[in-house]
């Protein structure tokens, strides 16, 4: 037996062998590494004959990789409905907590309001004590624009738009480069 009709039976071994394995697990990774490996045993290096039956297995994995990531977005599009509605709750959790803060808050400053207006420092019951206290001191800005330079602070922000127009242009930013990487689109 020659060389290579040794190798192409080896080969075609190989490529039985995972075929077996990929017909006991049905996983898209697995799926897609079966594609990938039978690509690449397709033709034989040396004859550049083609495997027949790498091609034949090839052709019947199309319709399950397809089906698989068709299942695939059906689950992730289900999850999505739920996060997306995990959201629209939180969203309506999070305006009446606020509205709620909002209203202890007026409360809070109808309060301070009259007992100052009456002088009244301090106001006793069973549940609880309300007392006017004094706050540590705090600056209090009215115009910012008479504000000395030297009491300001400059903050410094990367322009991620500035660096992408300059290496377009052709000028090398230290630091940075493009990248270009894939997305996926479900319509």
């Amino acid at each position: 037996m020659s060389l290579a009709v040794n190798f192409l039976m080896t080969m075609d071994g190989a490529v039985q062998e995972h075929v077996r394995v990929a017909k006991m697990s049905l996983r898209l990774y697995e799926l897609a590494n079966e594609y990938k490996f039978l690509q690449d045993s397709l033709f034989d290096s040396e004859t550049g004959e083609i495997n027949e039956s790498a091609m034949n297995r090839l052709n019947e994995l199309d319709k399950p990789i397809q089906d698989k990531c068709i299942n695939t977005v059906r689950a992730m599009k289900s999850l999505e409905a739920e996060y997306k509605a995990i959201e629209q709750e939180r969203k309506a959790m999070q305006a009446r907590e606020k509205a709620l803060k909002d209203q202890v808050e007026w409360i809070k400053g109808y309060l301070l309001a009259n007992m100052e207006k009456s002088e009244i420092k301090e106001i006793s019951c069973p549940q609880f004590v309300i007392k006017l206290r004094k706050n540590p001191e705090s600056v209090e800005i009215f115009d910012e624009d008479s504000i000395p330079e030297e009491y300001t602070q400059i903050e410094i922000k990367i322009s991620k738009e500035a660096i992408k127009l300059a290496i377009s242009g052709g000028i090398e930013v230290p630091g940075a480069r493009l990248i270009q990487k894939n997305s996926l689109s479900i319509k």
